[in-house]
């Protein structure tokens, strides 16, 4: 049995809790799902506005994490 895809609402809910609660794991896993891009040769081409755009969004979740680390 196949199962079910993460709907775009579970996701995002995930990640916000996993963020709030405990951002080292957040960020873990984003160093992951990074690695076994790279594993697999996606990321070994020049960054498009999309990856610089996605780096960027990292840069700034990693400031939430630590505002919301001051709070913890």
């Amino acid at each position: 049995m196949t199962p079910r895809p993460v709907t775009r609402a579970e996701l995002k809910t995930t990640i916000r809790t996993l963020l709030e609660e405990d951002p080292q794991a957040f960020f873990a896993v984003l160093r992951e799902v990074r690695d076994e891009m790279q594993a697999a040769g996606t990321l070994e081409r020049e960054p498009t506005e999309g990856d610089k755009l996605r780096a960027e969004v990292e840069s700034d979740l990693a400031i939430l994490a630590d505002f919301f680390r001051g709070f913890a």
